[in-house]
């Protein structure tokens, strides 16, 4: 709160990695809005003029904010990859939608550049049957050809938009390198869960605090938290930083004493070789009758490794439910332009219309066809086809996905051959036929 106090928020820069942290980072600094003092005057007058919009590029994702500093270009996204595929069939030798995660020929390039390796360096190193059907020459090969697409339609991906961001040009007047994109004027930068920052984004965010103010350059994480080194995150780098912290966050607020324990117990062999041992307290009680005291808790030992009888139970208790249903969509939602949880909710909503949708043409015969084939498009735009498919499984009934099941044959997405138990409805197959 003191930098609000020191710098305007316009100078200020706060950097996630996921849209849904980004906007929880945003309406938390919202809640300081209104935020009064005992003689009625607001605590933060800096942020009243504010909006969620005007932080658009300042509370946002790292990609987000160094796409914001590039030339406009569009993403590189589904539609792209399949219009790859009718130029080289080869683009197909992997069957996968989720081109940003797993298409195997996309995410080599990605893995690649996230630990700073040149192809053929990185190859020597990964595990190359994950890759399959994709070998070194045959990704070599295709490589021009994404290249070539991408420059002549105007697009980038997401490696693209970190590395011409930090790119630089050689001038042969001054015989020197300079910078394409202008370090930020910025006074602040903080960067959250820094931990999973692969190699090409630590030099973006280092090059984005080249004029930060008095040293305000944070980064905010958990070096026992690198999950993503299989993608470039470096546990090394981030545990030697944190031998020697700015500060430390030392109250636990999720595990009793019991689990703080035996965690300790783990991670102590590696808390010793990078000397960065840290004060982790376990949790307190936040309320009731032992307010403040320690959650003991207890160790519970597994006779045998048989599964319980009743594991079908939990299982069907953990995936149907509508929490569970949130999470999953909040983890495969990708949406570059949402700028607050609202939107999300909105977009989740379009399960829901397309329910009502079809319960209007059960009743009045009157298809809204269009209207349908929007709201799929966007459903699987910012949830995926793979995450999508399974959410209309989980919302729709059977004969609701008889209605549906001719549209994602439309769109695409489903073969003939799939849900083969499921009939279709005659009169919306002849509909969509009617569309050209």
């Amino acid at each position: 709160m003191k930098a609000l106090e020191k710098y305007t928020p316009e100078k200020i820069i706060i950097l996630s990695h996921t849209n849904i942290a980004a906007n929880e980072i945003r309406d938390a600094i919202f809640d300081l809005k209104n935020l009064k003092n005992e003689e009625g005057h607001y605590k933060f007058p800096q942020l009243r003029g504010i909006t969620k919009k005007a932080m658009k590029y300042r509370v946002c994702t790292i990609h987000t904010y160094c796409k914001s500093r590039l030339l406009k270009k569009e993403v590189f996204k589904l539609y792209d990859h399949k219009e790859l595929i009718k130029k080289d069939s080869r683009f197909n030798l992997h069957k996968e939608d989720d081109i940003k995660r797993k298409h195997r020929f996309y995410k080599y390039l990605s893995d690649a550049d996230g630990h700073g390796k040149t192809l053929d360096k990185y190859w020597i190193k990964c595990d190359q049957k994950s890759f399959d059907p994709y070998g070194l020459t045959l990704i070599k090969e295709l490589l021009p050809i994404y290249k070539k697409y991408k420059k002549d339609k105007n697009l980038c991906d997401f490696s693209d938009m970190i590395n011409n961001f930090t790119r630089q040009t050689y001038n042969e007047k001054t015989k020197q390198w300079e910078d394409d994109v202008k370090d930020p004027d910025i006074d602040m930068l903080i960067i959250d869960e820094c931990q999973d920052c692969n190699v090409p984004q630590r030099k973006a965010i280092d090059k984005m605090a080249r004029n930060v103010k008095e040293g305000h350059y944070y980064l905010v994480g958990d070096a026992d938290q690198t999950l993503f080194e299989y993608s470039g995150s470096d546990a090394k780098y981030f545990h030697n930083l944190a031998a020697n912290p700015y500060d430390e966050l030392k109250n636990g607020n999720r595990c009793g004493e019991a689990i703080n324990t035996y965690c300790k117990s783990i991670i102590m062999d590696v808390w010793d070789h990078y000397k960065s041992h840290r004060v982790w307290t376990p949790a307190k009680y936040k309320k009731g009758p032992n307010e403040g005291e320690v959650i003991k808790g207890r160790g519970y030992y597994l006779p045998d490794l048989k599964p319980s009888g009743h594991l079908d139970k939990l299982l069907d208790k953990i995936k149907n439910t509508e929490e569970t249903f949130l999470l999953f969509a909040a983890k495969h939602y990708y949406n570059p332009i949402c700028l607050d949880a609202e939107e999300f909710y909105e977009d989740l909503k379009r399960f829901k219309y397309i329910k009502r949708l079809i319960t209007r043409y059960k009743d009045t015969e009157n298809l809204p066809t269009n209207l349908i084939l929007n709201h799929l498009i966007v459903i699987f735009n910012v949830f995926g086809i793979d995450s999508g498919l399974k959410m209309l499984e989980y919302r729709l009934n059977i004969n609701q996905f008889g209605i549906i099941k001719p549209f994602l044959i439309h769109l695409k997405v489903i073969e003939n051959t799939s849900y083969t138990g499921i009939f279709m409805d005659n009169a919306v197959v002849e509909a969509l036929r009617q569309i050209k």
